[in-house]
């Protein structure tokens, strides 16, 4: 019997395509190098690209990972796009394990909006949401304002959401630029694991691309964080807000949230407790996949 955790993420990566987000990518890599999870399936939707790109990055990144039994299921096209393959197969989930399963939510929440449309009671059923989206302050970064994209995608999926039934923890962009990543973290990384060289060229491809855009040789790793955080919850630091319906997210993605304990399902992470702690984690998932560099080394 399979004791491991449970959990399905929903994404829309494009890991690999040249100058584009990494974010999704190095999320899943770390989440698939977990051996205490058992990771069900994985979801796509639109967000970075079109729901086609998606579906066809994430699988070649699943392939370079050499995890190819992971299924991956075509999702949302857009916020209209209520009814996928994605959708049904969160609700099948979700009633063959009642109250197992967590969710990790790093793009638009278009499809568990979908599927609450689909099974009326899909939150009752639902472990835990965690999401990474919104934002509470203007978003500055090396003098640029940057832009919430998957809160602001789907405003009203995001408020079905975040008032499920369920618990819902929320990773927000505020917390997620307490970790940057830049030529010490990209070092560390190549230097502890064997990375194929398209994983290397990928990650310099979009430093470089961030530089273009904010004139900052550091990123944010965005979608990472909320997937360490999925295991390491004693690293962070989150509180219980209240939530008013209609009112939680407005169209920018902006989140309207109290601190309180008048929801006790909603739970906003404020702060990262050690930044570095997500570059190690990250290196120690990666190595669970393609070895240390020093095991490459020794065997030649």
């Amino acid at each position: 019997m399979n004791n491991k955790a449970k959990l399905i993420i929903d994404c829309d990566n494009i890991f690999g395509l040249p100058f584009r987000e990494v974010d999704d990518g190095l999320a899943l890599s770390y989440l698939l190098g977990q051996n205490s999870l058992n990771i069900l399936g994985i979801t796509t939707t639109f967000g970075n690209s079109s729901i086609k790109c998606v579906i066809a990055q994430t699988r070649e990144l699943l392939n370079l990972l050499n995890v190819e039994h992971i299924p991956v299921f075509k999702g949302a096209s857009s916020a209209d796009n209520a009814y996928t393959e994605a959708s049904q197969f969160l609700v099948e989930q979700v009633n063959q394990f009642p109250n197992q399963i967590t969710f990790l939510l790093i793009g638009p929440t278009t499809n568990l909006a979908s599927a609450q449309k689909l099974d009326a009671s899909f939150f009752s059923k639902v472990k835990q949401v965690i999401c990474l989206g919104g934002w509470r302050k203007t978003l500055w970064f090396a003098r640029r304002t940057l832009k919430e994209v998957n809160f602001a995608s789907d405003p009203v999926s995001a408020r079905i959401v975040l008032t499920a039934e369920c618990p819902v923890d929320i990773i927000d962009a505020d917390v997620c630029l307490q970790v940057l990543f830049g030529k010490k973290e990209l070092q560390y990384i190549n230097r502890s694991v064997n990375l194929p060289l398209k994983y290397r060229v990928t990650l310099t491809l979009w430093k470089i691309a961030w530089f273009c855009h904010c004139f900052s040789q550091r990123f944010c790793p965005w979608d990472l964080v909320a997937a360490v955080y999925v295991l390491n919850k004693e690293c962070f630091i989150s509180h219980p807000v209240s939530v008013n319906g209609n009112q939680s997210v407005n169209n920018s993605g902006q989140l309207s949230l109290q601190s309180g304990y008048f929801n006790s399902n909603i739970r906003l992470v404020s702060h990262v407790i050690s930044p570095n702690m997500i570059t190690a984690e990250l290196v120690s998932g990666l190595q669970n996949i393609f070895g240390t560099r020093e095991e490459k080394v020794n065997a030649g």
